[in-house]
């Protein structure tokens, strides 16, 4: 089944998303180069390594996309790059953000990335009728934090870094590690429940669930 049609408000809606998105990683780029004295590989490699960038990326490319073509993404994918985003933004705000104060371009990309994009996002995904989705949907959208987690454990064994605290075993123990780990699960699967319910109140007319 083809994708449907964007309106034109909702297209112009996608380019703003793609646009921030965007900007967001040329910012954190910019900041990361700077604080880091990267550059080349060696930052793009430092970048790849958090969930935030990763799913930004996901999301310029998915808006971008829809703002040439004028068609929507699939309902199950665009669903589960809502619910990526907002985790991103409310993670970021409830572990990370009192751990340090970024500023010039790295104050820029937080700003894009951790509050506006997540808006825009949820916004996006509202003003767009789609058909409903299921409580399938909710658990295959924790496919993509999971394998960012297994990809992150085991980038970190061979390299001895981690992107974040609270996945460091060294910093965050064992144990700390692993309630961190349940409870963001927990925590992205709420966030889907609570995304396949709303898509039932707001679904596009005659449509029937569909898969990603």
């Amino acid at each position: 089944m083809p994708c449907p049609r964007l309106t034109p408000a909702a297209r112009l809606l996608s380019l703003l998303v793609a646009a921030v998105a965007g900007g967001g990683l040329a910012a954190q780029a910019l900041g990361s180069a700077e604080f880091l004295g990267r550059a080349g590989w060696p930052l793009l490699w430092h970048l790849s390594s958090y969930f935030t960038i990763l799913t930004a990326l996901l999301v310029a490319a998915t808006t971008g996309a829809e703002a040439l073509t004028g068609r929507a993404a699939p309902p199950g994918w665009s669903g589960g790059l809502t619910v990526w985003s907002l985790m991103a933004g409310v993670a970021y705000h409830a572990l990370l953000s009192g751990l340090w104060t970024p500023q010039g371009p790295s104050l820029w990309a937080d700003h894009a990335l951790h509050l506006a994009l997540p808006a825009l996002m949820a916004a996006q995904w509202l003003a767009t009728p789609r058909p409903a989705l299921t409580v399938r949907h909710a658990l295959l959208w924790l496919l993509w934090p999971l394998a960012y987690l297994l990809l992150t454990l085991a980038r970190g064994a061979l390299t001895g870094s981690y992107p974040y605290p609270f996945l460091d075993p060294h910093v965050a123990g064992v144990s700390g590690l692993l309630g961190t780990v349940v409870a963001l699960g927990l925590a992205f699967l709420l966030m889907g429940l609570a995304l396949v319910s709303l898509s039932h109140s707001r679904r596009a007319p005659a449509s029937a669930a569909s898969r990603p």
